[in-house]
């Protein structure tokens, strides 16, 4: 894990096929998001964030999609959206995953 800004904990789950963009799992105290960071360095840029906890994004090999799992009906249960923008999304597995 990689320590940020001294708070939330940045878990790399996943990167662009070109190598230019990780995306990741930011944990933090009230659940976790996906956020994308630039793998040469920069500033992160928030993906997939809701009152829900979002982790293991995975970026299609295409760049079109992520495929991420989500707590948001009580169960963890799997979806898929587009990228570099989440817009829309798509449940591909019910009832938890565990």
């Amino acid at each position: 894990m990689v320590q940020h800004q001294g708070q939330d904990d940045i878990v790399p789950n996943s990167w662009t096929r070109d190598g230019k963009v990780i995306g990741t799992l930011q944990m933090a105290a009230g659940g976790s998001d996906l956020v994308l960071l630039p793998a040469a360095g920069g500033q992160e840029t928030p993906f997939l964030s809701t009152k829900a906890s979002e982790t293991n994004g995975m970026i299609s090999p295409d760049n079109k999609w992520v495929a991420y799992a989500s707590n948001e009906t009580g169960d963890w249960e799997v979806y898929v959206t587009t990228y570099p923008n989440a817009a829309g999304k798509w449940q591909v597995l019910t009832r938890g995953w565990h």
